[in-house]
């Protein structure tokens, strides 16, 4: 009888582990959060940089230009075939340049973006299936205890009954 009640004792202290489903429904929501941030990261570089080079096309086209051009003719009415096409290749060439410098900036940015975020959704993922797991093993340990107190109290009824029954 004595290792009857120790045993109930020992069952309903080691009873007490619960993992909250809520604990795994944050953290599947901390994951979608992070890839929704790390998405709408990835669209601001990608519109930052677009924006930049659409900068780069209009200053180039819009003031460069029309100063290369306005200090070459220097009181000419033209500018000669060869000249203009050393200035078109060099325009070409400047252009090219500054929109090497910006898409090498988007590159970088996305890689370490990607990166970062991948890294923290891995961790967040690691975590949600581990409280998964742990709340699963939880619930089974409940329910294997819930089923040990249920047969205890059977044997304790039976003893009970047999006692009574010798009385």
């Amino acid at each position: 009888m004595k290792k009857i009640i120790v045993y109930v004792i020992f069952l309903t202290v080691s009873g007490c582990v619960s993992i909250p489903p809520q604990a795994v429904t944050s953290q599947a929501l901390i994951v979608s959060g992070l890839e929704s941030a790390k998405s709408n990261q990835i669209t601001i570089i990608n519109s930052y940089a677009d924006d930049q080079i659409a900068q780069v096309e209009n200053l180039m086209k819009n003031v460069v230009i029309d100063e290369v051009i306005s200090d070459e003719l220097d009181g000419r009415d033209a500018l000669p075939a060869n000249e203009v096409r050393v200035l078109l290749v060099e325009y070409a060439e400047d252009l090219r340049s500054e929109i090497s410098e910006i898409e090498s900036s988007r590159q970088s940015l996305l890689k370490e973006t990607e990166d970062g975020y991948n890294q923290l959704i891995e961790l967040a993922q690691a975590n949600h299936d581990f409280l998964k797991s742990a709340h699963d093993a939880a619930t089974m340990q409940n329910d294997l205890i819930d089923k040990y107190k249920e047969k205890l109290k059977e044997v304790e009824e039976k003893i009970e009954n047999y006692v009574n029954s010798e009385d």
